[in-house]
């Protein structure tokens, strides 16, 4: 059972410091996506938690522990927008890069309502997948 918005903390992006590597949230229901992406956001320098699915990255309680999501749109369960627009409702407001091989960009706009958003395509092209992140960690609040 999902966790209720209510058990989703508030992002705090001050208690950051800006030596810290940036960790990055994986959630991803093909395990063997996580794994690449664990190894090569490990070789970018990020740290790296990878979770199976939104109800596995929820009940972690540890979503003001991550800089940026990185999470597949369609997932078994809650999918990745069904999270994001969760983790919004709640005044989570981490940064996240939508990953699909079969939607589009203009669908997750649309879904999401948000223009403050990224999105990749599958497979993820590693530059793309680079420059992403280097714009989401770069936009962080020190």
């Amino acid at each position: 059972m999902a966790p209720t918005p209510q058990a989703v903390h508030s992002r705090s992006f001050a208690s950051r410091a800006p030596t810290e590597h940036h960790p990055i949230a994986v959630v991803d229901d093909d395990s063997s996506v996580r794994r690449a992406l664990q190894r090569l956001l490990r070789s970018m320098g990020y740290s790296v938690s990878p979770f199976c699915s939104a109800e596995e990255f929820l009940a972690s309680g540890a979503l003001e522990d991550f800089d940026c999501l990185l999470v597949d749109v369609q997932l078994d369960g809650m999918s990745g927008v069904d999270l994001y627009k969760c983790l919004i409702a709640v005044g989570c407001g981490i940064p996240t890069i939508f990953i699909s091989g079969t939607v589009d960009e203009a669908t997750i706009v649309a879904k999401t309502g948000r223009h403050g958003v990224a999105f990749l395509a599958k497979p993820l092209d590693e530059d793309r997948l680079r420059a992403a992140l280097e714009c989401t960690v770069a936009a962080l609040p020190s």
